[in-house]
């Protein structure tokens, strides 16, 4: 099943939200950021709130959302914003909208702040103003939500921003960084190690990755230890890479020990690759379980063991791991562990293809061309190859390509 190679590409998925230079993602819209619960007041009206707005049962989230909003819970302000930014239950209303984001924003809610940014980068609700956008933005970044980066990132490159206005955004960092404000001195670091707004220069952003991580922040020091890994910027060094995760890890941030597993699993040290994957596992990382079962699924470190394997890719895919689901899939597929079972395979694979895995597309395609489980079919077998190629997610993407290829070569 290309174990190592599987792992690896989920654990450059996993770094991609800590590499700054690796490129950063499109702005978000407006009402498209995660709700999430907080330590607010009036939380329990929040989270049943959150509730029923999952259900979509809109008309009751927004009164609980009212309540909540009006004992001062900027949460709940920021989700009224969003109703009416998605026109969800009421008319689309962009003017609300903003408003609504205003109050959060003025709470202190750096969500709300990035989506007020998006309407007057936009213009809708408000007069378009790219300054006081990233104005708004810059707010959000040195409040904590890293996504206003990549908006800043974008708006720089905007013929309407102008050098009066990046000087304004960097200074509004300066001060903040000058506060000890971790979040502002990593903001630097970014801007400074993608050049957004400033000259690009390394050594400056790894000078205020540096200032941030002695400061707390544990994306500095997820930033610090992937820059090291790869050399980016900098020359390879393995023990400065293990240096700064092993800090993030010390506070108990899963996603570096998921990170020091993989680091030991190219240095073939199964046994730390082990150790670290169960840190991360036990605090409820999904990736980090499907590595455990991963290491009892090839016999790395541990005896070969199927049925633990498959235990813990259970585990993983409860918690929405697509990866986990394909593996499932496969041990169903060749009866590893379990009884061959076609059927269950192609339910495991179908489950992972939702979560898009590409891999798992393929997969489903190969048991329609071979007729396993179900009839042959090959306009359906190359319907799910085609769709994994278009994902250009490795492997997955690749061998669809490499399928079709030889179908194709084939006359089929």
């Amino acid at each position: 099943m290309a174990r190592t190679m599987r792992n690896w590409r989920n654990w450059l998925c996993a770094t991609v939200a800590t590499l700054p230079l690796l490129g950063v993602g499109l702005p978000l819209s407006a009402g498209n950021t995660p709700r999430q619960a907080h330590a607010l007041p009036d939380a329990s009206d929040y989270r049943l709130g959150l509730t029923l707005d999952s259900e979509g049962k809109y008309a009751l989230s927004r009164k609980a959302w009212k309540k909540a909003a009006s004992a001062g819970n900027s949460a709940a302000m920021r989700g009224l914003g969003d109703f009416y930014a998605k026109g969800q239950g009421v008319p689309l209303d962009f003017q609300q909208a903003a408003a609504w984001y205003r109050k959060a924003a003025s709470a202190g809610d750096a969500i709300a702040m990035l989506e007020l940014g998006v309407l007057y980068e936009r213009g809708r609700g408000v007069k378009r103003d790219i300054a006081i956008a990233a104005g708004w933005y810059a707010r959000s970044a040195i409040a904590g939500d890293f996504h206003a980066l990549n908006n800043i990132y974008s708006l720089g490159k905007e013929k309407g921003f102008t050098s009066q206005d990046c000087e304004s955004v960097l200074r509004r960092f300066e001060r903040a960084a000058a506060s000890s404000n971790a979040n502002a001195m990593y903001d630097l670091g970014f801007l400074y190690g993608n050049g957004a707004l400033v000259a690009f220069n390394i050594r400056r952003a790894f000078l205020w990755w540096r200032k941030a991580a002695a400061a707390g922040s544990v994306r500095a020091m997820l930033t610090l230890g992937v820059t090291y890994r790869f050399g980016l910027g900098v020359k390879p060094n393995a023990n400065e890479a293990i240096k700064w995760f092993r800090h993030a890890a010390a506070v108990g941030n899963s996603q570096a020990m998921e990170m020091l597993a993989q680091l030991f699993m190219t240095e073939h040290k199964f046994r730390a690759t082990m150790r670290w994957y169960s840190r991360a596992a036990k605090r409820g990382d999904a990736s980090a379980m499907e590595g455990v079962g991963d290491l009892y699924d090839s016999g790395m470190g541990v005896p070969r063991n199927y049925r633990t394997a498959i235990e813990w890719y259970r585990k993983a895919a409860a918690r929405g791991d697509a990866v986990a689901m394909d593996y499932l899939g496969s041990h169903y597929r060749s009866g590893w562990g379990v009884a061959q079972d076609y059927g269950k395979a192609m339910l495991w694979y179908k489950k992972a293809a939702v979560a898009g895995d590409a891999l798992a597309m393929v997969n489903i395609g190969l048991l329609y061309e071979h007729g396993m489980g179900v009839q042959a079919s090959y306009h359906r077998a190359i319907a799910w190859f085609r769709k994994a190629a278009a994902l250009r997610s490795p492997p997955g993407s690749f061998v669809a390509k490499r399928i079709l290829a030889k179908l194709k070569s084939e006359g089929k």
